[in-house]
């Protein structure tokens, strides 16, 4: 009988241990960004019509986030942005995924277009529409203090 309420004595005692390691300790990282893939595998010719249509419909600007397959740091911005920014997006933001795997149909509409000449990039559109190339940020690790001030001011009415 003296073993029976040590072992369950032990296994209470494991179960409170592991539920206290995982709320206080640790919880899971939030979901991060909900992003809008609708759009991601679109070709450039009709890309900003379609975002600016969004834009305008949703009365909302858009975070463009443009990524490709080989690109590793853009694992490292997708992190970034879902452990600093996720809330900030959340609020007042759509976010769009593109993908810019294909750089033979992508390399000169991106840079003209969106002001990205490489992988990972973030652009934005405004609620009218309209891209906002002076603002594109380009590399894994973006100025948070600058990309914090474009969500927070494009973002406003």
């Amino acid at each position: 009988m003296n073993t029976s309420l040590s072992k369950i004595s032990a296994a209470v005692s494991l179960l409170l241990l592991a539920f206290f390691s995982l709320f206080f300790c640790g919880r899971p990282p939030a979901s991060g960004i909900s992003w809008n893939t609708d759009l991601e595998k679109n070709r450039p010719d009709g890309m900003l019509s379609s975002l600016s249509a969004l834009a305008k419909k949703e009365d909302r600007p858009l975070l463009l986030y443009f990524h490709a397959d080989w690109c590793s740091n853009c694992h490292e911005l997708e992190e970034l942005l879902a452990a600093e920014f996720a809330d900030s997006i959340a609020a007042g933001w759509i976010p769009v995924r593109i993908d810019i795997t294909d750089s033979a149909i992508w390399e000169g509409p991106a840079l003209d277009l969106f002001g990205v000449y490489g992988a990972p990039a973030l652009a934005f559109v405004d609620r009218q529409g309209n891209v906002q190339k002076r603002l594109t940020l380009v590399g894994a690790h973006p100025p948070r203090r600058a990309l914090q001030s474009v969500l927070d001011q494009l973002s406003a009415r």
